[in-house]
């Protein structure tokens, strides 16, 4: 059952992410050309920055992001006052 659950988000969140970069190709198209259009001439670095530097930045910043979320601590109150502020 958790299986199919966790296929199920799977799936809608692939689908909204299809639905969303479909939805705005035509400015994806200009951002990416205006991000990487200036080193279209040099193949093998702009295969490194797409291979390599590209995917290590957004894996470091989706880690971050989930880390300080998974990590959240609740505040303590005691007798309805917030003793940490």
């Amino acid at each position: 059952m958790q299986l199919l659950i966790w296929v199920s988000v799977v799936v809608i969140g692939k689908s909204v992410l299809f639905g969303f970069e479909y939805g705005l190709k035509n400015p994806l198209k200009s951002f990416t050309f205006l991000i990487m259009g200036w080193i279209e001439n040099y193949p093998v670095f702009e295969l490194i920055v797409v291979i390599v530097l590209v995917p290590v930045v957004m894996n470091g910043l989706a880690f971050w992001i989930q880390d300080n979320f998974l990590m959240k601590k609740e505040e303590l109150q005691v007798d309805g006052e917030n003793p940490l502020i």
